[in-house]
């Protein structure tokens, strides 16, 4: 709803309970978020009119929390209204059921996965080869928030053993800072934001000394994003929370 003569507009005639949004706060804040190299995260408001605003604005993709939403931004976006943009699912999938309907997305649109381990990266692959298509993914890291991922220093050994894969595309790697979430003070955002900037420094720089130049360095949260958002090492960002966010204005 827009504010109109200091008051919400229609608010005594919604049924309660319910959710209102100031809908001049949400556009200022997609506006202001707005780039070429934005893929916002989608779990947050799991809306598709506010992800419709988030790439009318020019969003490049969006980053998933379900399959149900990268289905749903299949079918509205990209197969009916005929947008060219990415789709991204964030988690590792496992599962047979799971990996049909990744199989099924990456036929249809320019999909791409996460994977943290090699057994994933097997049975994908090998599924993949029976549907005779090739997954793009990208492989998590882990900046500190310690839920999944793995170590710079494990990226060489994993990719070197995916390397042999036919059925799977490595375009770049992903992280994400959640841990910024454990506290509101500037100084630990800062420090989730330099660790989230270190640790994808070093897993890129362990990408240039095998000879691979990534499509893609995947990271980004509301609260450390403008601290990322000008470095020279990630180039694309999924915050979420932001579209929702009082405190950005």
């Amino acid at each position: 709803m827009r504010q109109q003569n200091g008051s919400v507009a229609g608010m005594h005639n919604i049924q309660t309970p319910a959710i209102l949004l100031d809908l001049d706060i949400l556009e200022r804040n997609i506006k202001n978020f707005a780039t070429k190299n934005l893929w916002p995260m989608l779990k947050t408001h799991k809306c598709t009119e506010i992800a419709r605003m988030q790439l009318d604005y020019g969003a490049a993709g969006v980053l998933c929390g379900t399959l149900d939403e990268c289905e749903t931004v299949l079918a509205k976006f990209v197969q009916s209204e005929k947008r060219n943009i990415g789709i991204m699912y964030a988690y590792p999938v496992a599962g047979q059921p799971n990996i049909a309907r990744v199989i099924q997305l990456a036929k249809k649109c320019n999909f791409y996965l996460r994977l943290d381990h090699f057994e994933q990266a097997k049975l994908l692959n090998d599924t993949a080869k029976e549907a005779q298509i090739c997954i793009n993914y990208s492989v998590i890291i882990n900046c500190g928030l310690d839920r999944f991922g793995i170590t710079p220093s494990q990226l060489e050994p994993l990719l070197c053993k995916i390397s042999d894969f036919t059925h799977l595309k490595f375009c770049g790697i992903s992280t994400h800072p959640g841990h910024a979430y454990r506290e509101s003070n500037n100084a630990w955002i800062q420090g989730v934001a330099k660790q989230e900037s270190d640790t994808m420094g070093e897993a890129t720089e362990v990408l240039y000394r095998m000879g691979i130049v990534p499509q893609f360095v995947g990271s980004g949260s509301t609260p450390t994003h403008h601290l990322i958002k000008n470095g020279e090492v990630i180039n694309m960002f999924h915050p979420g929370n932001y579209v929702l966010d009082l405190s950005q204005n």
